[in-house]
């Protein structure tokens, strides 16, 4: 057994991973991996990680599976499978099922720290009534890397509000330096603002996006 590797095969040792990291374990320097597919039931999902609070800083290793019937409704700000990492990886993993809020994607709603997303597709459907992305809303990080991402899923936000953003990949790239490198957007992206791949880098963003 290797001490630094923990293994998740069903909804409830995920729930408990998640529990451990929004009461404030980090992860840094383990691996969590997934040994089967999880079936989330449609039951309101937490995320994994707060924006403004406790994140994941470890390594999520999907291990090609997916996270299947993942609903969240009612959640905080920045919600999607994990809300918020900070010197995470996080690779290949499928995240299945619907996702609405303000700020919402599939994957993660914010990558902070020097942060990876590997090989991850979203098929959720993700409605937003701020700002909708398939992977990741927001990237406010230095040397963040997206890769090898793929959306499936319909992305959507309000037509008529200029204030709703969409895109297939990541609404915003905000901060510091980011590479976004063989993506796919195959879904449908609806919103006042949209974009397939990336909505928008900031002036404080710098980084490619190639492939």
């Amino acid at each position: 057994e290797n001490s630094n590797a923990y293994y998740i095969a069903n909804d409830t040792d995920l729930k408990a991973f998640r529990d451990s990291v929004n009461q404030g374990q980090t992860f840094a320097g383990k691996t969590i991996a997934l040994t089967d597919d999880v079936d989330l039931k449609n039951e309101e999902w937490t995320p994994i990680g707060v924006k403004d609070g406790n994140k994941f800083k470890g390594t999520f290793d999907g291990q090609g599976n997916s996270i299947k019937n993942m609903k969240i409704e009612n959640g905080p700000d920045y919600a999607a499978f994990f809300g918020a990492v900070e010197n995470a990886t996080v690779k290949d993993l499928t995240v299945e099922g619907s996702v609405s809020g303000s700020n919402v994607a599939g994957i993660a709603g914010r990558v902070d720290g020097s942060s990876k997303l590997i090989n991850c597709t979203n098929k959720a459907t993700v409605t937003g009534t701020s700002k909708a992305a398939g992977i990741v809303v927001k990237i406010e990080a230095n040397n963040t890397l997206v890769e090898n991402c793929i959306n499936e899923g319909v992305i959507s936000g309000d037509a008529n509000n200029n204030a709703t953003y969409a895109a297939g990949i990541a609404v915003f790239a905000a901060e510091g330096t980011f590479y976004i490198k063989d993506c796919k957007n195959n879904g449908a992206i609806s919103a006042y603002r949209a974009g397939g791949v990336v909505y928008d880098v900031s002036d404080n963003g710098n980084g490619s996006i190639t492939g």
